[in-house]
C-alpha cells in the first residue's frame, strides 16, 4: 500500500538521522507490522538515538512508585472517564479503565478490551469480541453487557459525555449483546474508522449500572491500576492491579499524578527527582531540562499551531491575499526558532505525516516575488495593513505571531500583533475575528479532525472553508476500506484546503515530555495529550 511504503520510508529516514528513541523505534516498528527480530536488527544498525536516550534495550524492571507531574487541573477534576476534560483527567482514567481498542503511535487500532473486531462489507455493522480473563477491580468479569451499558451512557443525548459526538454513528437501538464476550454495533451510516474511534479518550468501559456517585471515592475499572486516593486539583494515587489481563503489566507498584501548574515548578520537580515524568513540557523549558541532564521524549504527532485567514471576512475574501501570506512564510525558520527544531515543516492542511492516510501534497515554500505579485493583483501594490490576534492561551502562539508578522513584512504585509488575555481568547477572538492564531492537539483519526474543522458544517471551522466537492470526497473516505484509496481521496480533498490558503499551518509540532534518567517506556505514547502508565518502568 502506498501509505505504508511512505511510513516505512519515514521510519528509515528517522533511523538514519538518529531521530528516534529506542521506545519510539519499537512502537513505530510494531505499528508498521515489523517483527521483533527485524526491529532488533534496526536497533543494531541505527547510528544513535535522539534526546540522549540509551542505545541498549534494558529489560523492564518491576517495582517502584512512579510520580507524574501534569500541568493542568483544578477543582473540576474527575475520575468519570466519560466526562474527562483535561490532560490530568485523561491520565487518571487511563490508569483506571480500558477502551475496546488501543491506539499505537501511528494511531492504528490495536487490541484493548477487545481481542478482535470485524465489520460487514458496508461498514455499517461492527462486531467486537472481548479478551478472555479481563476482570473488574472487584473481581467480576468484564462482559459485553458492560460494553453496551457504557456505550449507551456515552451516546445519551442528555448525558453530555465527552465522546458523545465521536460515537454518534452508533444506533442505540442497534446495540446487540450476542454472548458474554461479543457485542454487535449497528451504525446509522457507514464508518470504517470505528475500531480506531473505540480507542479514543472518553470511550472507556465501566461496569454496567455503576453508581456514578462513587466515581470520586470508589471507582471500579479494569485498568492497570486500582484507586487509592484522589484530591481534585492536587493529586491522585493508584496502585498496581495484580489481576490485570495484560500479563506482566503494569511494571510499577504505584503511580501518583501531581497537579503542578507552574512550568518552573514542574521543571524543578523533574530535576530534583520529586517527579519522574512531566507531561507536555513547554518549548521554553527544553534547553533548561536538557542542560541539567533530563531526558526529553520527542513524540511526532498531529499537534499544530495555525494561522486562520477567514475567507468570508475582508481582506481575506480574496484568495490572492491569503496565498500571498502563505508564500511569505519561512517555515523552516519557524520550526527552528519557535519550536527549537522539535517540529516538522507544515503544509497548510491539518493532517501531518504522523497520521495514517496522510495526503501527498507538494510542499509550499517561501516565494516573496510571487507573494508581492499576488498582493498587487489583489489591489495592494503598496502592501496591506492587518491585525493578527494571538495569546498565551496555547503553546508558542505568541512566538508564532511575532515571527510570522516579521517574515510577512518582506512581501508587503504590515502586521500588527495584538496579544489577547488567555482567559477570554477562546470566547472573544477564536471563531470570531478574521485573522488569528490557534492551537490544536492531536486527534486519533484524520476523519475526526477533518469533520471537526473543515467540512461545511464543521462546528469548529476556524477559516470558514466551505466546499461541496471537499465534503463529498471526505464523506466517501469515511466509507472506504482501501488504505490507498483513502489516501487518494484525502489528497484530493486536502489539496483544496492547501490551495485556498485559508488555514496556514507552518509547522506540525512534536509533543515533548521531560523525565528523569531512570524513567523508561516499553511502549512510548502517541501524540495525544495523555500518556500510558502501564508500560512505564523505573530503573
Amino acid at each position: 500500500m502506498h501509505s505504508e511504503d511512505d511510513a516505512n520510508q519515514s521510519l528509515s529516514d528517522d533511523i538514519a538521522q538518529g531521530r528516534l528513541t529506542r521506545e519510539q523505534l519499537l512502537a513505530r516498528g510494531l505499528g508498521l507490522g515489523l517483527s521483533l527480530s527485524a526491529i532488533e536488527a534496526l536497533l543494531a544498525a541505527g547510528p544513535s538515538f535522539a534526546g540522549g536516550h540509551v542505545l541498549a534495550a534494558p529489560k523492564p524492571k518491576r517495582g517502584g512508585n512512579l510520580v507524574v507531574a501534569t500541568r493542568v487541573g483544578g477543582t473540576g477534576d474527575t475520575l468519570d472517564p466519560h466526562h474527562y476534560a483535561t490532560e490530568a483527567d485523561s491520565d487518571r482514567v487511563k490508569a483506571l479503565y480500558n477502551t475496546l481498542t488501543h491506539l499505537d503511535t501511528t494511531f492504528k487500532p490495536r487490541p484493548g478490551l477487545a481481542e478482535s473486531w470485524e465489520s460487514n462489507k458496508l461498514g455499517t455493522q461492527w462486531t467486537f469480541r472481548l479478551v478472555k480473563g479481563a476482570t473488574w477491580h472487584d473481581g467480576r468479569p468484564v462482559t459485553a453487557s458492560d460494553v453496551a451499558y457504557s456505550i449507551k451512557r456515552i451516546i445519551d443525548p442528555k448525558g453530555g459525555a465527552t465522546a458523545k459526538d465521536a460515537l454518534a454513528f452508533i444506533d442505540p437501538r442497534g446495540i446487540k449483546v450476542l454472548d458474554l464476550r461479543t457485542i454487535r454495533l449497528n451504525l446509522r451510516q457507514p464508518y470504517v474508522d470505528m475500531p480506531a474511534t473505540m480507542g479514543i479518550d472518553g470511550t472507556q468501559i465501566i461496569p454496567a449500572s455503576f453508581d456514578v456517585k462513587k466515581f470520586p471515592t470508589a471507582p471500579i475499572g479494569s485498568g492497570p491500576f486500582k484507586f487509592r486516593s484522589f484530591t481534585p486539583g492536587k493529586e491522585s494515587t493508584f496502585v498496581r492491579n495484580e489481576n490485570y489481563f495484560h500479563s506482566g503489566r503494569p511494571y510499577v507498584d504505584q503511580v501518583q499524578i501531581l497537579n503542578i501548574f507552574d512550568e518552573t515548578a514542574r521543571n524543578n520537580a523533574i530535576l530534583s527527582g520529586q517527579a519522574h515524568l512531566a507531561t507536555g513540557i513547554a518549548f521554553s523549558s527544553l534547553k533548561v531540562l536538557q542542560s541539567r541532564g533530563a531526558q526529553i521524549f520527542d513524540i511526532p504527532g498531529g499537534t499544530f499551531v495555525d494561522i486562520s485567514l477567514v475567507q468570508d471576512m475582508k481582506p481575506f475574501t480574496d484568495q490572492r491575499v491569503r496565498q500571498a501570506f502563505a508564500l511569505s512564510l519561512d517555515r523552516q525558520e519557524i520550526v527552528d526558532v519557535v519550536f527549537l527544531g522539535k517540529a516538522r515543516v507544515g503544509n497548510d492542511q491539518p493532517i501531518s505525516s504522523a497520521y495514517r492516510f496522510a495526503p501527498h501534497i507538494p510542499q509550499r515554500t517561501r516565494d516573496i516575488p510571487k507573494a508581492k505579485a499576488l498582493l498587487a493583483a489583489a489591489g495592494y501594490p503598496k502592501g496591506i495593513d492587518v491585525t493578527l490576534y494571538t495569546s498565551d492561551a496555547g503553546f508558542a502562539m505568541v512566538d508564532m505571531a511575532v515571527i510570522a508578522a516579521k517574515q510577512a513584512e518582506e512581501a508587503g504585509f504590515k502586521v500588527s500583533v495584538k496579544q489577547w488575555p488567555p482567559s477570554s481568547y477562546w470566547s472573544e477572538i477564536w471563531l470570531k475575528k478574521n485573522f488569528y492564531i490557534s492551537w490544536w492537539s492531536g486527534h486519533p483519526t484524520s476523519d475526526d479532525l477533518i469533520h471537526l474543522t473543515l467540512t461545511s458544517k464543521a462546528p469548529q471551522n476556524e477559516s470558514h472553508f466551505r466546499n461541496a466537492k471537499f465534503d463529498a470526497l471526505v464523506a466517501k473516505a469515511r466509507t472506504t476500506f482501501s488504505p490507498s484509496q483513502r489516501v487518494s481521496l484525502y489528497t484530493q480533498a486536502l489539496r483544496m484546503v492547501h490551495d485556498s490558503a485559508s488555514w496556514v499551518i507552518p509547522a506540525y509540532v512534536d509533543l515533548l515530555h521531560g523525565a528523569t534518567k531512570n524513567f523508561h517506556w516499553v511502549e512510548a505514547p502517541n501524540s495525544q495529550i495523555s500518556v500510558y502508565t502501564d508500560t512505564a518502568w523505573l530503573s
